[in-house]
């Protein structure tokens, strides 16, 4: 697939409460693509490492994507029937943010150069 092909592929479904619910699944997804390569790296397993990152940059675009997909219907979701989703949405991406910053700290030695 090219990158043309896929910017024009949606990810979140035309249904407000499916695309809100996509949307939290997607985020996990990610949480725990980067928690597998954060677990990788923790054990020095090479290996596993190259596998989860892999899977991590799949899962990151995927979430990249829906992201853009979901700032631009954030109209669609306000109000009661979505909050308590996206109050989970917002806790997600905290908990997210948390292990990125994690995980970044387990890949900047590997990214510096050595002596």
């Amino acid at each position: 697939m090219t990158s043309q092909e896929q910017t024009q592929v949606t990810v979140l479904p035309e249904n407000s409460a499916q695309a809100l619910k996509t949307m939290l699944q997607v985020t996990r997804d990610l949480i725990a693509a980067c928690q597998e390569e954060t677990n990788a790296l923790a054990m020095s397993d090479n290996l596993a490492f190259i596998q989860a990152t892999q899977n991590k940059n799949h899962k990151n675009a995927l979430y990249q994507k829906a992201a853009e997909e979901f700032m631009s219907r954030q109209n669609e979701f306000r109000g009661k029937p979505y909050q308590a989703d996206l109050d989970t949405l917002v806790a997600l991406q905290a908990n997210l943010k948390e292990e990125a910053h994690i995980n970044m700290g387990f890949l900047e030695p590997m990214t510096k150069e050595k002596p």
